[in-house]
């Protein structure tokens, strides 16, 4: 099984830079009543990421300042930032009896823009948990009373988490449509960050459809975008993304000086669950460059910054990803043991999507073991659930790994079957990172079943496919 570098960055954080929260301190100090609610509010959602405990002192101070002023809106408002720093914390359940509070405020009072604010936050809040046929309907909901209310700043932000949420589920075609979206109010209302946000969102989706050049294009702009606002954070965001298309193109050493650079940033600015996971991208690199050592000590570090800040989902991912190199360093029970750790995770969660995914890696575990039957047993409840979840990447991942298995049991026929349908389902959704082997794997099926012509065909098929990413 191979080692693979965590997500992508998709969703960016508007980060202030320290002035403008020194500004927002100064105005709280100065001014009383909703006024300093509304200050608290915006700047306990600024530094939530940062500095979670005060970020709650702020958002319960302005809650207690709306109650004492009657005022149902700011209560919405206090509320979901505080929901919004629980999220930030990966306490998804409390987070969610909050947006729940909020909804039922502002249902109890006919609000329409509590509805609209808290709808959006709940579409992020089930993304987040991995829930997207839930959190589509959150969001589709929030627009429906941004439209009623002409609302121009929280539209955008909907657009691009629904964006987000497509493209999770493998549908790069209508998460394209979302971000488009997303960027054209942006820009009509000037924002800057939140244009070049979305414009790296979009460059994510030329990465995974092979336009490794173009989504470089994208990046550097949001980076130059990020710099002249002095956002650190999306600006370690972009050079992540930057050096993972470059270690994809074989440049290892810019790969790895770049997400060095970012990793300093995530320390400047806090952010351990981001430098976690530029320390897992980090030691990707230093695999990639035969340093196996060295990359297992970054991922150790990894995990156990994972368990500090408690974050179960992203623990999930790290311990798979530890167990890759356990694989490498030929003790496949390790890496069996830390797969079983990271699905009883996501199990306790009741994250069906990284069940799914967890359920698939130990398919390729029982693979590396030999063990191809067990494989098969795990890759069908993968794809099971995948299909209930409607996750196309995940079935095309399913079918692949399903190919590979029936291979080793020398069912050359059952092995074509599968790799052709995840060859149309990649196709379909325009996603390059398994095509080229599908063909190449398909070509070597047709030559051993005495089908030359049609081998040939996938054969070059695969070739043009590595010439058009550069690999």
């Amino acid at each position: 099984m191979k080692t693979f570098l965590t997500n992508l960055l998709l969703l960016f954080c508007l980060v202030s830079t320290a002035s403008k929260n020194d500004s927002l301190k100064n105005y709280i100090s100065s001014n009383s009543g909703i006024n300093k609610a509304d200050a608290l509010i915006k700047l306990a959602l600024k530094i939530k990421r940062t500095n979670n405990d005060t970020a709650t002192l702020y958002a319960n101070e302005a809650f207690e300042i709306a109650i004492k002023n009657n005022d149902i809106k700011y209560q919405i408002k206090a509320t979901n930032a505080k929901a919004a720093i629980l999220m930030s914390n990966n306490d998804l359940n409390s987070a969610d009896s909050l947006y729940k509070y909020s909804l039922e405020l502002s249902e109890s009072n006919n609000l329409k823009e509590g509805l609209m604010l808290t709808y959006s936050g709940m579409a992020k809040l089930y993304s987040r948990a991995a829930q997207y046929n839930q959190a589509l309907e959150y969001g589709e909901t929030s627009i429906k009373y941004s439209k009623e209310l002409n609302d121009k700043k929280v539209l955008p932000k909907t657009y691009l988490t629904i964006g987000n949420i497509y493209y999770y589920m493998g549908d790069f075609e209508n998460a394209i449509k979302q971000f488009e979206e997303s960027l054209s109010l942006y820009k009509s209302i000037n924002d800057e960050s939140g244009a070049s946000g979305v414009s790296m969102n979009i460059g994510i989706i030329t990465y995974r459809l092979g336009d490794y050049q173009k989504s470089l294009t994208y990046y550097d702009k949001a980076l130059k975008s990020f710099k002249k606002l002095e956002d650190t954070l999306n600006m370690a965001m972009a050079m992540e993304n930057i050096s993972i298309t470059l270690y994809h193109q074989g440049n290892l050493d810019s790969a790895l000086n770049i997400n060095l650079e970012a990793l300093e940033l995530y320390k400047k600015v806090n952010d351990e669950g981001k430098v976690a996971s530029c320390m897992e991208n980090i030691a990707v690199s230093y695999d990639a460059m035969g340093n196996i050592a060295k990359a297992l000590d970054l991922q150790l570090k990894a995990v156990k910054i994972k368990e500090k800040i408690e974050d179960k989902r992203g623990l999930g991912y790290s311990l798979i990803n530890l167990g890759s190199y356990y694989q490498k360093l030929n003790q496949p029970e390790k890496n069996l043991d830390y797969v079983k750790k990271a699905l009883a995770i996501f199990t306790d969660i009741k994250d069906n999507y990284n069940i799914a995914r967890a359920k698939g890696t130990l398919a390729g575990v029982y693979y590396n073991l030999k063990n191809y039957d067990k494989g098969i047993d795990e890759a069908l409840i993968a794809l099971d659930l995948n299909k209930e979840l409607e996750n196309n990447a995940g079935i095309a991942g399913n079918y692949l790994t399903l190919g590979n298995l029936y291979n080793k049991k020398e069912n050359k026929k059952e092995a074509l079957n599968y790799y052709l349908k995840s060859l149309k389902i990649n196709e379909e959704i325009g996603d390059v990172t398994d095509i080229a082997g599908l063909n190449s794997n398909i070509g070597v099926i047709y030559y051993d079943l005495g089908e030359y012509k049609k081998a040939k065909k996938y054969y070059d098929k695969a070739l043009e496919m590595r010439e058009k990413i550069g690999v």
